[in-house]
Parts: C-alpha cells; sequence; structure tokens
C-alpha cells in the first residue's frame, strides 16, 4: 500500500487532498492501471490514522474526476488514467456581465485542456448560494468563489468548507481574500490611485459627485460600496476637491461644472441622456467616469466613457495559475483609471 499512497501528517494540506493526489500520481507514474483494484475503505484507515470520512470524501472526489468508479461489495477500481490530471474546478459567480466574460475566458484558457470547469450563478442570492456551494461539496478538486460579501456568510463558509480547497476571486477582499487564497480586487486602494492618477483632469471640475444609491436588492454589496466611498473621500479630501455623494435616486440631476463617478450602468445611462437634453458637453461641461470596463463604453456617448477598472483578464489568468501551481497567496488584482474624453 506504501507504493500507492504516501499521507504526510506534517503537511499543511489535507489528508483527503493528499490521498487523491497520491492515487492520481500512482496512475501516472504506471503503479496502478485501469482495472486494478483500490486498496479498501477500511484498510487504508488500519494502515494510517486517518479518519473514515476523510477517505470516503477522497473517493468521492476521485469519483466525481471519472478516474474511479465503485461496485458495490467489490470496492473501487481504476477507471480512465486519462483523467488523472485533471482539475474539475466549481465556479461560482455573483452573476455575468460582459466583463465577467473575459475573466471566465481567461481562467478557462490558462487551465487548458486538463480542467473541467462547471459554472454557476448565485445572483445574490442567499438561498441560491448556499444551496449550490452545499450541493457541491465533495464532488470537485477546486471551489473558486465570488462570495457573498458580508461577514455572515464568511462564518458560514468558514464552518461549512474548511476542509475545501477553495479559492476566493474579485470581491470580498476584506473578509475572505484575507483568509483564504484569493485574486480580489482592493477596492479603496484601487479607487484612490486611479482618481489620483487623473488628478490634472479633474482638477477643472468644481465638484466631484460620487452617484452611489442602492435599492435593498442590492444591500450585500454595501462591503465594497463602503470602500470605494473610503478611496473616493480620501482623494477628495487630500486634494482639497469639493464633493458630494448622492444616495438618493431622484436626487441625481447632472449639473454644468460636476464630474460623475458611476458605478452602475442604468445611472450611467441616466447621466447621458441627461447631458443631451440639457446640451451639456460631456468632458467640457459636466465629467462622467463609470465602474468596471467594457465594450461599449469605449464608444459611449460619442467621447468614450473613463473607466476606473481592474484588469479581468489578468485576473483570470492569475487564477488559474494559482491553481496550476498549488499556491497559497492572496493578490491584488492590478486596476487603473482607463482615460478618455468623458473627462
Amino acid at each position: 500500500m506504501k507504493s500507492i499512497i504516501y499521507i504526510d501528517h506534517d503537511s499543511k494540506m489535507p489528508k483527503y487532498e493528499q490521498l487523491v493526489n497520491s492515487i492520481r500520481n500512482s496512475i501516472r507514474q504506471g503503479r496502478l492501471r485501469q482495472g486494478d483494484v483500490l486498496p479498501s475503505i477500511n484498510a487504508i484507515v488500519e494502515h494510517y490514522p486517518i479518519a473514515r470520512d476523510t477517505v470516503c470524501k477522497s473517493f468521492q472526489m476521485l469519483k466525481s474526476l471519472g478516474i474511479v468508479s465503485s461496485v458495490p461489495g467489490k470496492g473501487y477500481f481504476v477507471s480512465q488514467t486519462q483523467f488523472a490530471n485533471r482539475h474539475h474546478i466549481f465556479l461560482l459567480f455573483d452573476n455575468f456581465h460582459s466583463y465577467k466574460e473575459s475573466l471566465f475566458n481567461s481562467f478557462k484558457t490558462q487551465m487548458g485542456e486538463n480542467a473541467i470547469i462547471d459554472l454557476y450563478f448565485h445572483h445574490s442570492n442567499d438561498k441560491l448560494f448556499k444551496s449550490l456551494i452545499k450541493e457541491a461539496l465533495n464532488h470537485y478538486t477546486e471551489y473558486v468563489i465570488m462570495p457573498m460579501r458580508d461577514s455572515q456568510h464568511f462564518e458560514w463558509m468558514q464552518r461549512l468548507i474548511s476542509n475545501q480547497r477553495v479559492y476566493i476571486l474579485d470581491v470580498g477582499y476584506t473578509l475572505f481574500g484575507k483568509a483564504y487564497p484569493s485574486v480580489c480586487q482592493n477596492f479603496e486602494k484601487q479607487w484612490y490611485e486611479a482618481l489620483k492618477s487623473s488628478k490634472e483632469r479633474l482638477y477643472k471640475y468644481e465638484t466631484l459627485v460620487l452617484v452611489e444609491w442602492r435599492e435593498p436588492v442590492y444591500n450585500l454589496d454595501t462591503m465594497n460600496d463602503a470602500e470605494m466611498i473610503q478611496g473616493f473621500k480620501r482623494f477628495c479630501e487630500e486634494e482639497m476637491i469639493p464633493y458630494r455623494i448622492i444616495d438618493k435616486r431622484n436626487e441625481f440631476q447632472v449639473q454644468d461644472g460636476c464630474c460623475y463617478i458611476i458605478p452602475n450602468n442604468e445611472d450611467l445611462v441616466t447621466a447621458v441622456q441627461q447631458a443631451n437634453q440639457k446640451n451639456l458637453k460631456i468632458g467640457r461641461d459636466i465629467g462622467i467616469i463609470a465602474h468596471n470596463d467594457e465594450p461599449l463604453k469605449q464608444i459611449a456617448a460619442n467621447t468614450g466613457i473613463a473607466t476606473i477598472s481592474t484588469d479581468f483578464v489578468e485576473m483570470g489568468r492569475r487564477m488559474a495559475d494559482m491553481i496550476l501551481k498549488h499556491e497559497d497567496l492572496h493578490i491584488e488584482n492590478p486596476s487603473s483609471m482607463i482615460l478618455r474624453d468623458s473627462i
């Protein structure tokens, strides 16, 4: 059995993952061939001081990868050796925008042919978020999650999936991104540095206005909102630039001499429409900065819309690289101001 399975009790890697990797390596190196029977669960438990549930979890993961199959009363067998190198990844997005399509395509390309990726969406719905994760437990080699961004869900995830190989993607930097391997946005730093890099263009406006209202359905985004507001306020106060924050939608009316920073695409459309109705030229009479770059923002309003945006292609590539290299890092994804003539 020692030639097939190796468990390092001093390693930080979970024992179920060590068992999975041992069997995959034995297949890769020819010590196990298609049709070979694996040591029984009882034999492994007896030979190594590990829990029966740990061995069952490992075999379930190997089955989900297509590496082994089971026959009642006879045990577990090597079923397909060509799957031995594959990752089977549970990828949970909050929602799907065009910029996240870039992220997904980059992640998929970097993972290459040795990965099966199952993509799900939780749409900031508490019940859906929890049910998707519960149903996925023990069926995947890695879990890449855009989390719900509050402490209650952080604590829930820590209790439920502490023994899984979990990675945090894009959001939740403050809570999740420092507790799990992650590639996330640091919204406060991102907004502050982006505005700082463009301050010469912003000085021509009398007031900077952040349009940041939320309906109840979006309450779970408030952690990111708070970080954005902190970065915005820090910049304005350091540069001594007058600023306002609009937190009620019915108060949103564009005015000459203001530069509007608008995270929400619906509000962005409203701003452009109001500017046209009032004959205010975007980039001269008023400024507009959006959040998260998309192809349409390159040509919108004839000027193109300047954006504060992270590099979603790099985010997807770096997350895949972290999984492939078995890295345990906490990475702030690069971001910048993409300048266009709307400011």
